[in-house]
């Protein structure tokens, strides 16, 4: 097989890559926004339940306090979820800067090789054309 076809399967392949690497980017991005609305509901759901002004008594309180502490542990759960979804994104965007790093060094060499062949080829055929009005 020649080296520009092989040099053409790795740059193809390292497209797809790419663009499956870009739609993982795009998910996470979509998944980032949805836990900082649902952290935004959450600081807003903790301050409803402090009733100023108004006292608080008996099981009321309890029920409230309750509340209130079930709710920080799920806000302590989504702010460690945006922390890793963080880390996935920044590591996503640097897997796509290497693959298309990748791929413009397999086409640069693509390239190469397909004009080295063109040269080879209009070489030969003007040898041709020698041998024939040699002969």
């Amino acid at each position: 097989m020649p080296k520009h076809r092989i040099l053409d399967i790795l740059r193809r392949k390292s497209q797809i890559k790419k663009i499956k690497t870009q739609s993982e980017l795009k998910d996470n991005l979509s998944r980032i926004e949805s836990t900082k609305k649902l952290e935004t509901d959450l600081d807003f759901n903790i301050d409803e339940t402090i009733e100023i002004g108004v006292e608080q008594v008996g099981y009321n309180l309890r029920v409230k306090s309750q509340l209130r502490q079930n709710m920080m542990a799920q806000k302590e759960i989504v702010e460690n979820r945006l922390e890793f979804l963080s880390t996935q994104q920044i590591q996503l965007q640097k897997l796509v800067r290497n693959e298309q790093i990748k791929t413009k060094k397999i086409s640069e060499k693509y390239n190469e090789f397909v004009e080295k062949f063109e040269i080879e080829k209009e070489i030969k055929q003007l040898d041709d054309i020698l041998i024939q009005r040699k002969v």
